[in-house]
């Protein structure tokens, strides 16, 4: 389990008891929405009153769709967490150097009684403290909406790409690892079985990619 989808478990283990039932919430109300994307891909979160979780993630155009439920405890907890936490002052930026698989991220808040808050920023933006503490809430629900519908292996823990490495993405297509980029914070991957080349965040690279081919890249 990664350490985002564990602070959200905890997170819901020690609040879930304790919240009282959520008034005002719609079964198709979005409480809570983190959409990140770059020119090559896209992740997106939405939390809905019904304790629905969704995630769409992957390359533009070829996006996964994943689903994931909560119970009315464990979002109730999460609605408390939202409002506890103030965001009319922490404000949009996206002053970050940009690229191509630089993510710029919108998120918005929309909780009952409340009007809606949004705020934008680019991926490495130095965020305020509220405004952190809301996208880590998105992307904890986001990672455990992952791990719940990842299929059993994955990627070794601790995983470093190398030149060369054959990896199987979620749409069981292959690609084989060319480079990192020249900050070191993406990867450059070419498709075996398609001709495309596409760039991924190093460090996010089992939400997308499944698993480490060990018998050669063949499609």
């Amino acid at each position: 389990m990664s350490l985002t989808a564990l602070f959200l478990v905890t997170l819901l283990s020690t609040s879930a008891s304790s919240s009282p039932p959520q008034e005002g919430l719609g079964r198709s109300d979005e409480i809570l929405r983190l959409d990140c994307r770059s020119q090559l891909a896209r992740r997106e979160l939405t939390l809905f009153g019904n304790g629905t979780a969704r995630l769409r993630s992957g390359p533009l155009g070829e996006e996964q769709l994943r689903l994931f439920e909560l119970d009315p405890g464990e979002r109730d907890a999460i609605v408390d967490r939202l409002r506890e936490i103030d965001l009319s002052e922490a404000e949009s930026s996206t002053l970050s150097a940009g690229g191509s698989w630089v993510e710029i991220c919108a998120l918005t808040v929309e909780l009952p009684g409340a009007a809606p808050i949004s705020r934008s920023f680019a991926r490495y933006d130095s965020l305020p403290l509220a405004l952190s503490r809301v996208r880590e809430l998105a992307v904890a629900l986001g990672d455990r909406v992952e791990e719940a519908g990842r299929a059993a292996g994955g990627l070794p823990p601790g995983y470093r790409a190398r030149r060369g490495d054959c990896l199987r993405r979620v749409d069981g297509h292959l690609f084989r690892v060319l480079n990192y980029t020249s900050d070191g914070k993406g990867v450059e991957l070419e498709g075996v079985d398609q001709p495309l080349t596409v760039y991924v965040v190093a460090d996010e690279l089992d939400r997308e990619y499944l698993e480490l081919v060990t018998d050669g890249c063949r499609p």
